[in-house]
């Protein structure tokens, strides 16, 4: 499940369905970095625009077993955290897609999947606000590394230490424990069935306890929606 190379475009509408088209074309392996993305997609068919090289956008094509879906959820989210962290930036993983500098949002993740007879095609797309200045204004919920800094990054810097990093990560034993210490708990809340909840916790098969005053249920992460107060 390693990223082997890169493969840098000027321009896509999507790295996502630029590489589920091209994905015969491409070697298992292949990361697609495109230098503006005009039509970037997100959770719940959110877009996610790039301009010129303020910000960093890449999908890398990989395959395995059906299982393997939050395992590489996992080791990219951790992955991003980790180089961060590179930066002296501590930064948080919100469920269940997106990574965060204290309240403000700097990075998304959205993984797609291929069935196939004999294998299944991931797709996993990530989207980071580096250089960004004034990111505020395209999300007000939104964060970059050169607002956090004052500072503008060397992007293609930053993704080679993130290849590195998840190169390393995605075998690390015990992946779940180390992910779940990232992770927003106590800062979750959750809309269900037209009610607030709290995330109480969840296991490795990405099911949350959710609780409401004396409620507390379990429910699939996928069919809630997650925000920070």
């Amino acid at each position: 499940m390693k990223i082997t190379n890169i493969k840098t475009l000027d321009e896509v509408n999507s790295t996502n369905t630029y590489v589920k088209d091209e994905r015969n074309t491409l070697d298992v392996g292949t990361l697609v970095r495109a230098r503006v993305q005009i039509a970037g997609k997100g959770r719940r068919e959110r877009q996610w625009i790039t301009e010129g090289d303020k910000n960093l956008t890449f999908s890398f094509y990989t395959q395995s077993d059906s299982l393997a879906f939050y395992k590489l959820f996992m080791a990219t989210a951790l992955s991003i955290v980790k180089t961060l962290k590179r930066y002296k930036i501590e930064a948080s993983i919100k469920l269940p897609n997106d990574i965060y500098i204290q309240d403000k949002k700097v990075a998304g993740i959205l993984i797609e999947t291929i069935q196939d007879e004999e294998v299944c095609h991931y797709v996993t797309g990530v989207g980071i606000n580096v250089n960004e200045r004034k990111p505020e204004l395209y999300d007000p919920k939104a964060t970059s590394l050169h607002k956090v800094l004052n500072k503008s990054i060397d992007i293609d810097a930053f993704l080679n230490e993130f290849i590195e990093t998840f190169n390393k990560t995605h075998a690390t034993p015990h992946l779940f424990d180390i992910f779940r210490d990232y992770v927003m708990t106590s800062t979750h809340h959750i809309q269900y069935d037209g009610k607030t909840y709290k995330l109480a916790d969840f296991n490795q098969a990405f099911q949350c306890k959710i609780i409401r005053d004396e409620e507390s249920q379990t429910i699939d992460c996928h069919l809630l929606t997650f925000f920070v107060e």
